[in-house]
């Protein structure tokens, strides 16, 4: 059984609430500023603006690297979870990435199995026919 009487602070909870109680206004005004230096970074580092698949790009990577953290101090860091310092939004939306994630890699994974012995046969004769060159 543990000893809950124990007097020593619980830093790890302690750091997983500081977190979960950081103000979100922060959080979309960090990512304005990292959109806004990512922007200016594609522009003048590759000679072009962001394309649409380049902005969806980064508002999914911004979005998980917010869930990721959310769930770790939830989940790990906090005993019991602080469940009651995350909102409706943080919850839900880590949540939803989470699924996300889980279900399309679930999925990547069964596609790979089901299609690995199969190759298509174009492949398989242009891989067979490249090898036999090779040999000779």
């Amino acid at each position: 059984m543990i000893d809950t009487t124990n007097a020593h602070p619980d830093y790890l909870n302690a750091v997983g609430q500081a977190i979960l109680k950081a103000d979100t206004r922060w959080v979309v005004v960090g990512a304005a500023i990292f959109v806004v230096i990512f922007y200016l970074a594609f522009r003048y580092k590759k000679k072009r603006g962001m394309s649409r698949d380049d902005a969806q790009s980064l508002g999914l990577a911004l979005l998980q690297l917010y869930s990721a953290p959310v769930l770790f101090c939830l989940l790990v860091l906090t005993q019991p979870p602080a469940v009651d310092l995350v909102g409706n939004f943080q919850r839900q939306g880590a949540g939803l990435l989470a699924f996300i994630f889980l279900v399309a890699g679930v999925f990547v994974q069964i596609e790979k199995i089901w299609t690995d012995g199969s190759k298509p046969p174009n492949e398989q004769s242009h891989s067979s026919s490249a090898d036999a060159k090779s040999v000779k």
